[in-house]
């Protein structure tokens, strides 16, 4: 009889269900050393902004955390996301878009901070990474806003 292997991962990758990232997501969870559990709601990092999926989306964070403890999450969301759509949100512009889903994971980090925080995670133990990234996997930075003379 062969003993059931021990998780060792010590990260969520937390993503979209996007078939058309399905391998750049293995090529995150490949490159954590231990592996990683994966995540994935329609949205990635921004299901932490639409409720219900918000509560989903925490569940399967603290659940990462009592299970391995772990120390890292990766969040991630990507342009032309259909989510958003779904939920009634349009963009102006890809400047308008770029800039709603960086503020989406910025919420996102919070919220998972708070929940960690009420389940008694020490503050400081698990770091959240965040990202946005076009449909060939490149991330995209937050647009800069022009200074004004």
């Amino acid at each position: 009889m062969s003993a059931i292997p021990k998780h060792t991962a010590k990260a969520i990758v937390f993503t979209c269900r996007e078939e058309r990232l399905r391998n750049q997501i293995e090529n995150i969870i490949r490159s954590l050393p231990g592996g990683a559990f994966h995540a994935a709601l329609a949205g990635g990092g921004g299901a932490f902004s639409f409720e219900p999926d918000k509560h989903v989306a925490l569940k399967q964070v603290v659940a990462a955390h009592k299970i391995n403890q772990i120390t890292d999450i990766y969040l991630e969301s990507h342009l032309g996301c259909g989510a958003y759509g779904l939920a009634g949100i349009t963009f102006a512009n890809s400047q308008a878009e770029i800039t709603k889903l960086h503020d989406d994971l910025s919420t996102a980090r919070r919220v998972i901070t708070e929940a960690l925080l009420a389940e008694g995670v020490a503050a400081g133990t698990v770091h959240v990474h965040t990202r946005v990234i076009d449909l060939h996997g490149k991330p995209i930075d937050r647009p800069v806003l022009a200074k004004t003379a």
